[in-house]
């Protein structure tokens, strides 16, 4: 592989990483949201019974 090709697909690779990286924060952050609206209604449905 020539230099630039190296550079190239060390580049692509921070990328895609940087995006899993994104995409995996992303995930954590509506779990905790869908985590609360389940913890929500769970605490509506004890209360309306």
């Amino acid at each position: 592989m020539s230099d630039e090709t190296t550079r190239n697909t060390t580049t692509t690779l921070q990328r895609r990483k940087a995006l899993v990286r994104e995409a995996i924060e992303l995930l954590r952050k509506a779990d905790e949201v869908l985590g609360s609206i389940i913890d929500a209604r769970a605490y509506e449905h004890h209360d309306y019974q």
